[in-house]
């Protein structure tokens, strides 16, 4: 029996699981949703492990402990090396049920912006959207994975699409702003980031979006927006933030944010794509590909959005830019 719990699909224990197994298989898929926040990864891969303690067939449970760690990845240094764990989760949980959206999903997640294998993503994740074409998960994630690849005019209609399923979705919007920035459609990213935080006011990646798009037509509004954003990794949103001060021309307190963000790197991580970013508003493109090739062997999450991040382009025509992309198997064309 399959039941929507959520946002999840996820098995019932009408279906023979455990009940405690499933009990704690849904108190980690609440601490999932907690984005941003590394204490909740924390407990959800704590719950999820609960799960198949009880129970180690259970598939869900385990395409959770992919999703974890990957999530994990994006906020402890030296990510890569969580690399194995959630490759064996996501295909443990293929394997223990082929029917199971989560799993391919885990897979595709896993292959497109960790291990950068784009073929087996696109393979993962036609397996995943056919088992429930509604899945919030399954959705975003590809809608990702096109933006990534640069197939903007399928990545805004996709979401479109999604957004028409779950007009409330703030996952739904994020994924469409972002795809909107990268087509270069900074007006309709405004608007959707709007409607967003029309939903939930607090919702600080649509704050985020919402600045880059005003960095085109409003620099000044760009940086106060940025000033909204309000999640518990805060390395990472002082970078945004002094990325978006960089490239709207207010260099000194760029600096300034990047002295702190210098003082925080010895006891957080900092990805490498966002000190890339605001390297390259401050116009030191060596240090912004010094960054990325340390995103490259650190297997950083974002990395696999380089090509269609509106910060990253004035590096593009440099040389040194293809060979990156290649060394991440990214299409020739790309």
């Amino acid at each position: 029996v399959w039941a929507l719990i959520d946002g999840y699909y996820s098995y019932g224990v009408a279906g023979g699981v455990d009940a405690a197994a499933y009990e704690e298989y849904v108190k980690g898929n609440i601490e999932i949703e907690r984005y941003g926040d590394l204490r909740a990864v924390e407990r959800a891969l704590q719950h999820y492990r609960a799960s198949t303690g009880r129970d180690a067939r259970f598939a869900p449970a385990q395409a959770g402990i992919a999703i974890a760690y990957m999530q994990k990845m994006m906020y402890e240094s030296e990510p890569a090396r969580y690399l194995r764990e959630a490759s064996e989760a996501a295909h443990r949980a293929v394997g223990l049920d082929p029917g199971l959206a989560d799993g391919h999903l885990a897979v595709g997640r896993l292959e497109s912006f960790y291990k950068w294998n784009w073929v087996a993503a696109d393979r993962a994740f036609a397996r995943a959207l056919p088992l429930h074409p509604s899945h919030p998960f399954a959705r975003n994630y590809y809608s990702a994975y096109l933006t990534a690849l640069g197939r903007h005019e399928e990545a805004v209609a996709f979401t479109r699409a999604t957004l028409a399923l779950a007009p409330h979705s703030l996952s739904a919007h994020t994924m469409l702003a972002q795809a909107l920035l990268a087509a270069g459609n900074a007006a309709d990213a405004a608007d959707v980031a709007r409607r967003a935080l029309s939903i939930d006011p607090t919702f600080s990646p649509m704050h985020r979006f919402l600045a880059l798009a005003y960095l085109e037509t409003d620099p000044a509004r760009a940086i106060e927006e940025s000033k909204t954003i309000l999640v518990p990794d805060e390395a990472n949103v002082l970078a945004i933030r002094a990325a978006i001060a960089a490239c709207a021309g207010a260099r000194a307190d760029a600096i300034a944010l990047r002295d702190k963000l210098n003082q925080l790197r010895g006891v957080r991580y900092v990805r490498p794509t966002r000190m890339a970013q605001l390297e390259t508003c401050l116009g030191d493109s060596d240090a912004a590909f010094r960054w990325l090739e340390e995103g490259v062997r650190d297997h950083e999450l974002d990395m696999a959005m380089i090509a269609s991040s509106p910060l990253l382009r004035p590096l593009k025509a440099d040389p040194r830019f293809a060979k990156i992309l290649a060394s991440m198997n990214f299409p020739a064309d790309r």
